[in-house]
């Protein structure tokens, strides 16, 4: 199925999160919630472990690079916390109260 301007062949567009499989429901959500925190905590993870790398090095990164290298693992943070947040709210909208 097209999506996006791109063929998707998950139950959900990564990119907009749209339903690609009707018939999903609740618990293909989650498990593409899942997949996608999983992913961005690991870039998220990998952004602060370079950032932790240049930060020690003062004489080969000048300071607009740190800002950057912060900047964009915080952004990568926000956003799998978000995905975080959404994740525990299907898991109890499946599992009820």
């Amino acid at each position: 199925m097209l999506c996006c301007g791109k063929e998707r062949t998950g139950n959900y567009c990564p990119e907009c999160g749209k339903a690609m499989n009707k018939e999903a429901g609740l618990r293909g959500l989650l498990r593409h919630v899942t997949e996608r925190l999983e992913t961005m905590t690991r870039k998220a993870a990998e952004l602060k472990r370079q950032y932790d790398i240049i930060s020690g090095n003062t004489d080969n990164y000048h300071a607009a690079e740190k800002k950057r290298r912060i900047q964009a693992w915080k952004v990568a943070q926000k956003t799998a916390d978000k995905w975080q947040e959404w994740q525990e709210a299907l898991i109890k909208a499946i599992d009820g109260p």
